[in-house]
């Protein structure tokens, strides 16, 4: 009987663990089925990562290298010679002047002789000099009309530690033949058909060039002349000249002169005529100012004058330039009056056949 319920027994839980494995069976088959999945896909790059750079020397190579040259024995043979080397800047270089030496001569119909001759080259470091000649003689022989004339100018500067000294020098004769009558009616002696012009006039002067507390410049000069002609007519001479400038501000600049000149003039000896020596004088003041603005200069200046026989003039001077175009060009406009004193030697330069006897008036 025991065996029979343990035998039941073991073959009910045979069965039922056969029914049960039997049943786990079914229920692991999945049945096919169909999954969709949807998502936005979004591409996204990473970053990077920034280097660090650390800086660091270069290793020195100590290590010293070792060349060997050989360079063979060789025998140069020049058949020329090298001009020496010179130093382009040795001390102190002085502007070359074009021409400072120069002779022409020349000759032309109606008898024409010419010669020009100038000298500047004699000049010093601390002086300069120049002196210049010319001639020209016109006319053909058997005709009276004949001129000739020379000029010889010179000049000198002399450069100080604080001033300037300069000295001039000119003198001149001027020859003429009276011409344009009847040769054939008339017969005179050359001695009377000649007229001759001889002068000239020595100058002298300073101005202060070193620079100084008040700003004054200052530039006296004095010329001493004398002329005659040759019917014995003479005239003296004597100018002189005392400027004065102040500078305010470097834009603006203010000047006094003082000038006059002293011309007496003694004419030919006239049998029954007059004989009187004419003076011809005048003084002058000159006050001025001058203004200077980036584009405009004025100049304005008055001149009481005091001329011959005590004759009272007002004498203006006004300037003014205005730059345009980018100081490429100047605008001027000025009015400006002179006394003109009609001495001998400016009325002969004028006309040389004019008579030795005149009035002397001045004009302005």
């Amino acid at each position: 009987m025991n065996y029979l319920k343990i035998g039941s027994i073991i073959a009910l839980n045979i069965i039922s663990v056969a029914a049960f494995a039997q049943q786990a069976k079914r229920d692991s088959i999945i049945p096919d089925q169909t999954i969709i999945i949807n998502k936005v896909y979004k591409p996204e790059i990473s970053k990077q990562a920034k280097p660090e750079i650390v800086p660091s020397l270069p290793t020195i190579d100590t290590a010293r290298p070792t060349f060997n040259y050989e360079v063979p024995q060789q025998t140069l043979s020049y058949t020329y010679h090298s001009v020496p080397i010179r130093p382009l800047a040795l001390g102190k270089q002085e502007e070359r002047k074009m021409f400072q030496n120069y002779l022409k001569i020349g000759f032309g119909n109606i008898g024409s002789v010419y010669g020009d001759a100038g000298i500047g080259g004699l000049t010093g470091e601390n002086y300069t000099s120049a002196f210049h000649i010319s001639h020209l003689s016109q006319g053909n022989k058997g005709t009276p009309k004949k001129t000739n004339k020379t000029t010889f100018d010179a000049s000198a500067q002399y450069f100080a530690k604080n001033h300037t000294y300069h000295m001039g020098l000119d003198f001149f004769r001027k020859g003429y033949n009276y011409y344009g009558y009847d040769q054939n009616m008339y017969q005179f002696p050359n001695k009377l058909l000649k007229q001759h012009f001889t002068g000239g006039q020595l100058s002298f002067g300073l101005e202060n060039t070193g620079s100084n507390d008040l700003k004054i410049k200052y530039a006296p000069d004095i010329a001493i002349g004398l002329m005659g002609d040759h019917y014995n007519a003479v005239e003296n001479q004597l100018d002189f000249r005392l400027p004065v400038s102040y500078t305010f501000q470097e834009d603006y600049l203010f000047s006094l002169a003082l000038e006059g000149s002293v011309v007496t003039y003694k004419p030919p000896t006239m049998i029954g005529g007059p004989n009187n020596i004419s003076s011809n004088n005048y003084l002058q003041i000159k006050p001025a100012a001058d203004f200077n603005f980036s584009n405009l200069n004025i100049h304005a200046g008055l001149y009481p004058t005091i001329g011959k026989e005590n004759r009272f003039y007002l004498l203006p001077d006004f300037q003014l330039s205005y730059a345009i175009w980018e100081n490429q060009h100047k605008v001027l406009a000025g009015w400006k009056s002179n006394l003109v004193q009609n001495t001998f030697r400016q009325l002969t330069d004028y006309n040389p056949f004019m008579l030795s006897h005149y009035s002397v008036a001045q004009s302005k």
